[in-house]
């Protein structure tokens, strides 16, 4: 695959490669019956979360989730945008972005 192949598939689960890491944008939908990958949405991935929007649960179990996917630590997960809102955006560090395509990719194939 080539870079460009790459960056286009990425961004259409929106991640984006940065120094150190890549950046996610994610799509939260809480109170779900269980926590999955949904698919894409306008340059984001759409995850279903089993937490309710209340004192930060759904934050904390969205940050492990997307830990748990990616194959990090919990300590390499950042959200940086969106706390309060549907749309988050979270640092990860540590990953490339063709790993990061890959896992997310089979999560959410099953």
């Amino acid at each position: 695959m080539t870079a460009d192949e790459l960056n286009e598939q990425a961004a259409g689960w929106g991640l984006r490669a940065r120094a150190g890491g890549v950046e996610w944008q994610v799509r939260a939908t809480p109170r779900a019956p269980r926590n999955a990958i949904l698919g894409q949405q306008a340059g984001a991935t759409r995850i279903a979360l089993t937490a309710p929007p209340v004192a930060g649960a759904a934050n904390a179990a969205l940050t492990e989730y997307v830990a748990a996917v990616l194959g990090v630590s919990k300590r390499q997960v950042r959200l940086t945008h969106g706390s309060s809102s549907r749309s988050k955006l979270f640092q990860i560090e540590g990953i490339e972005l063709e790993q990061a395509l890959r896992q997310v990719q089979a999560a959410s194939s099953g």
